[in-house]
């Protein structure tokens, strides 16, 4: 007798550049080489083609009153009631509170499991933009999709700590389950670009903090020999553009926006500066790693626990010691192995089979 096909069910609004983005299509891609049927709802197709893969399309309904967020939600409580009672669905695999939250229904009327995988922590990220009715807001959808997950995957212990100190009654669905190293970034890529760089790749936003980068880099350009690389896009683009102009450093700074070729942009840069104000487990760390280019990062959860290094290590916000950090690295010859070499000694813990370890967390669930 055959054996059954997992039929999975999940959920997500848009897809965009970025690591939060990479790692839900690899574990949908995981999962499908696992032999999973994996029901998708979304406002658009992903570019991932398998034939046990459905696309369920979400709309944005222009013509109801409400905001987008409030219509999302509506079709995703519905419809993943809908299309779990439909397809027999056997579990719920989610990136993010919010879908759980949506999940409810299912839960309740079908029993469901719902497996929630937390990649940062959202409230944080509204409290640094200063978003405190979206932080409150966001606190209760957190508890509520919470209570809806019958297990939840963090990838830092340190997000998990935050977590459960805001909802104590996750204890046992928590899980660590930290990113890996993907294959393709464990070889060292060409080099894009002549000359020497400092590099910065994610998201243009508050949270990544790279208006600071930028302004320790204005202050120690005239000192060293490496331009700076910035890879990414995001709502404070032209601000950022703008802010290098006032600085009088664009001819210093090279701008581009998103790049499939992460190994040869990590391969271009000999430092990569990772300035965040939060973070989770940051892939554009892992990916330095695995080719070799030496990191510095800000002191948060998820930078220090991959680094776990105080010499890789700068506070955030503090402008004046990130410039230092920078100058020192390149202060000499010696200076800089000896960063690489504190480096290298992280990038072994980080070699395995990330997806793999997903989906054995993911069959540990029962109804």
């Amino acid at each position: 007798m055959a054996e059954k096909r997992m039929k999975i069910l999940t959920m997500m609004h848009k897809i965009d550049k970025g690591g939060f983005y990479v790692r839900y299509i690899a574990l949908v891609k995981g999962m499908l080489e696992q032999g999973y049927e994996v029901h998708y709802l979304c406002t658009h197709e992903f570019e991932l083609k398998h034939e046990n893969l459905y696309f369920h399309k979400v709309y944005g309904l222009d013509f109801l009153p409400g905001n987008l967020f409030s219509k999302l939600f509506l079709q995703f409580y519905l419809l993943s009631y809908l299309y779990c009672k439909m397809y027999r669905v056997d579990k719920i695999v989610l990136f993010g509170e919010g879908y759980s939250a949506a999940s409810a229904l299912a839960k309740k009327k079908l029993s469901v499991p719902v497996v929630t995988f937390m990649r940062a922590d959202p409230i944080e990220n509204f409290e640094i933009q200063g978003r405190m009715i979206s932080a409150w807001i966001g606190r209760k959808l957190e508890t509520f999709g919470f209570k809806v997950s019958s297990r939840i995957i963090v990838n830092s212990e340190s997000l998990g700590r935050k977590l459960l100190k805001r909802n104590p009654f996750i204890r046992r669905k928590i899980r660590y389950v930290p990113n890996d190293i993907r294959k393709e970034y464990q070889k060292k890529g060409k080099r894009l670009y002549k000359g020497k760089y400092i590099g910065f790749a994610g998201m243009i936003e508050k949270r990544k903090g790279i208006d600071n980068l930028v302004e320790a880099y204005a202050m120690v350009c005239d000192k060293i020999e490496h331009d700076l690389l910035i890879v990414g896009d995001g709502p404070l683009m032209s601000e950022l553009a703008e802010m290098i102009k006032n600085m009088k450093i664009t001819d210093r700074v090279k701008l581009l926006s998103w790049r499939d070729d992460v190994v040869d942009v990590m391969s271009s840069v000999d430092l990569l500066v990772v300035p965040s104000l939060s973070e989770g487990t940051p892939n554009v760390v892992l990916e330095s790693l695995g080719v070799g280019t030496p990191v510095i990062g800000s002191n948060v959860d998820g930078i220090a626990e991959v680094l776990s290094n105080r010499k890789l290590l700068f506070e955030p916000y503090d402008v004046d010691k990130m410039a230092e950090k920078i100058l020192d690295v390149f202060s000499s010859r010696k200076n800089y192995m000896a960063y690489k070499a504190m480096c290298r000694k992280r990038r072994d813990l980080f070699i395995f089979d990330w997806e793999e370890k997903c989906i054995e967390e993911i069959e540990r669930v029962r109804r």
